[in-house]
């Protein structure tokens, strides 16, 4: 599943965007899934 804004072009790493009305910055996309169920994304 790709990610895509709403003109359809899609989503990259490092891309300025507004989220909720507050500037932010994509600091990574995932395209598929790792198999690995372990994984977990800490903040």
């Amino acid at each position: 599943m790709a990610f895509a804004y709403r003109t359809g072009e899609k989503v990259h790493g490092g891309d300025f965007i507004a989220y909720h009305g507050n500037p932010g910055q994509v600091e990574f996309v995932v395209e598929q899934r790792t198999g690995n169920a372990s994984i977990r994304l800490v903040s």
